[in-house]
C-alpha cells in the first residue's frame, strides 16, 4: 500500500526510487505499472534467506534511505548492509495487540516493536495511537529518535476522478449505502444487517452494497434473506479499481466499522481515505484513526449496538440531503500521497541534518 502510493510520487519529484518485493505474479502485475520506478524481486525463502537476498540487492547501490514497509523480520536490514543509509521502519499495525494470536507470538512482537524503535534510524507510525505509544517509550528511556505520524492516503488523480464522476451523476432519490471490506463477525457485519432491518421503513428509500469477501459471506446472505432485505442488499465481491471508483462515486453514505480494541486503535484503515474522496457522510465508531481524521464530521455509533448504528445511518442519509454538506466534509486533498510525500521528505531532510 505505502510503496505503491509513494514510489511514483517520489520518482516524479526527481528521486531515484527502487522497490524490492517478493517475486509473486500479483506483485509483478501491481508494481509493473509504476512509472519511473525500478522494481527488484526476491524469491521467498527462509527469514534468514530473505534477509541475505535483499542485502545482496542493497549492498553497493549507495542508497541514501532504506524504507522497510511493515515490521517483519524479513524486512530487517543489518547495519553492515545499510552502509550509512537512513533506515526507516514503518509500523502499520500492532501485531502484539491481536488477541487471537498465541501469547508467545504476541510476546515476540512486543519485543520486536521495542527493538525496532531503538534500532532503526527513523520510525513511521501509520496511526496516532502508535505515534503516542512510541513517543511515550522514547521519553521513558530518555531517547531522542526521529518519529513521524504518516497515515495512508490516495492518489490525487483518484480524488479528481471521483469528483468528475459525481458531477456527471444526477441526484438520486434512493440513497446508496456502501460497505467495503472483509466479511468477518468481529467486524460487526451482522450488526449492519440488524441495523438495516430497523431502517426498512425509513422515510428516505435506500439500497445497501457489500463490497468484499470473507468467511461470513454466506452467513450474511442468509441473514439478509431472513430479514427480508434481499431486494435491497447486494453483494458485489471485490471490484477492479475502475469499477471501485465508479461504485464509490455513486455512493451516498459509507460505513467503516471500528471496534474498541487496541488492535483497531493502532491500525490505519486504508478504506477511510478512499471514502474521504467522495465527500459523502461516513458512519463509523469514534475509535482510532477514523475519529482522528473525521473529527466532528463523522457520524458515530456505539459499537455493538444495531440501534445506535441504525440511528447513525439515518442521520447520515439526512445530512447528505443538505446542499452545504460537502463544505463541511474533510477536504480529501489533504490526504493524498502527494501531501504525504511532501511531509515525508521534509521529515527525512530534518532527520539527516
Amino acid at each position: 500500500m505505502r510503496a505503491v502510493g509513494m514510489a511514483p510520487v517520489l520518482a516524479n519529484l526527481g528521486h531515484a526510487v527502487t522497490v524490492v518485493a517478493e517475486d509473486h505474479p500479483d506483485n509483478r502485475k501491481l508494481l509493473g505499472t509504476l512509472p519511473n520506478v525500478e522494481c527488484q524481486y526476491v524469491s521467498r525463502s527462509s527469514t534468514r534467506g530473505d534477509i541475505r537476498s535483499k542485502a545482496a540487492l542493497i549492498e553497493g547501490r549507495g542508497f541514501d534511505v532504506i524504507h522497510s514497509c511493515g515490521l517483519d523480520p524479513r524486512t530487517f536490514v543489518p547495519r553492515q548492509t545499510r552502509r550509512g543509509a537512513f533506515w526507516i521502519v514503518d509500523h502499520v499495525e500492532r501485531l502484539s495487540a491481536l488477541s487471537s494470536m498465541p501469547w508467545h507470538k504476541r510476546a515476540f512482537w512486543r519485543w520486536a516493536e521495542r527493538q525496532a524503535l531503538f534500532t532503526a534510524d527513523g520510525t513511521i507510525a501509520a496511526s496516532r495511537y502508535l505515534e503516542f505509544l512510541f513517543r511515550a517509550r522514547l521519553l521513558e528511556k530518555g531517547a531522542h529518535r526521529p518519529l513521524l505520524w504518516l497515515p495512508y492516503a490516495v492518489p490525487s488523480a483518484f480524488v479528481t476522478e471521483i469528483r468528475e464522476r459525481q458531477a456527471r451523476r444526477p441526484k438520486q432519490a434512493k440513497k446508496t449505502i456502501l460497505f467495503a471490506g472483509g466479511f468477518y463477525r468481529a467486524y460487526g457485519v451482522y450488526d449492519i444487517v440488524a441495523a438495516l432491518s430497523q431502517l426498512a421503513s425509513h422515510e428516505i428509500p435506500w439500497t445497501f452494497l457489500f463490497l468484499g469477501k470473507g468467511p461470513e459471506k454466506q452467513g450474511l446472505i442468509d441473514a439478509v434473506r431472513d430479514a427480508g432485505l434481499s431486494d435491497r442488499v447486494t453483494f458485489a465481491g471485490y471490484l477492479p479499481m475502475p469499477d471501485y471508483i465508479r461504485t464509490l462515486a455513486e455512493a451516498d453514505v459509507l460505513i467503516s466499522p471500528m471496534h474498541d480494541t487496541e488492535a483497531d486503535w493502532a491500525r490505519c484503515p486504508s478504506k477511510l481515505y478512499y471514502y474521504l474522496a467522495t465527500r459523502r457522510p461516513i458512519v463509523t465508531a469514534a475509535i482510532g484513526e477514523n475519529v482522528e481524521v473525521l473529527g466532528d464530521t463523522g457520524h458515530y455509533y456505539r459499537q455493538g449496538s444495531p440501534q445506535s448504528l441504525a440511528a447513525a445511518l439515518a442521520g447520515a442519509m439526512q445530512a447528505g440531503e443538505c446542499d452545504d454538506f460537502e463544505s463541511h466534509a474533510v477536504p480529501p486533498e489533504e490526504h493524498t500521497w502527494e501531501r504525504r510525500c511532501d511531509r515525508y521528505m521534509k521529515w527525512i531532510d530534518k532527520s539527516l541534518t
